[in-house]
């Protein structure tokens, strides 16, 4: 992917915070330091744009980042292990959730799993409880394809039409 103009954009907890263009979104899903923000400069081969830390749950606001206009990558805050309080997870994971169940303009949703367990349970408790259409795309870079299952991918996240 040639990208030209990667821009982060802006830093989230509620909708009234977040982009209005209404561009396609690319949201990544994952534990604290499971490699979400590496990924998103790795895509688009820049070092330092999403802020990379050794600590795990330094992101604790939903990023976007705007990839020349065509599309943004959401970098979620990590679940699991950082240094918030029970009231400060509660919160963050009340408008994780929120924007997850309610934005329409996520086109795909890749999850980078710890375990075997949080994908059965992530992905069945997300397309439970939510009216979303977006695709989800599970990124196991440690487990044998053949237990996971069938991975969805989506080929009209980057239609322009």
């Amino acid at each position: 992917m040639l990208v030209k103009n990667p821009k982060f954009e802006i830093s989230a907890v509620g909708a009234k915070q977040y982009p209005k263009n209404n561009l396609p979104e690319i949201v990544l899903v994952g534990k604290s330091n499971v490699g979400k923000s590496s990924f998103v400069n790795t895509m688009i081969n820049r070092k330092k744009l999403a802020r990379t830390s050794s600590e795990p749950g330094k992101t604790r606001q939903i990023n976007f980042y705007n990839i020349d206009e065509t599309f943004y990558f959401v970098d979620l805050p990590g679940y699991g292990y950082s240094k918030m309080s029970k009231k400060e997870q509660e919160q963050v994971g009340l408008f994780i959730e929120d924007y997850l169940f309610n934005r329409q303009e996520i086109s795909l949703i890749i999850f980078f799993p710890s375990n075997l367990e949080s994908i059965a349970l992530w992905t069945f408790s997300f397309t439970e409880d939510s009216s979303s259409s977006a695709e989800i795309v599970i990124v196991a870079f440690n487990f044998p394809l053949n237990w996971i299952g069938k991975v969805i991918s989506s080929s009209t996240v980057f239609d322009s039409s």
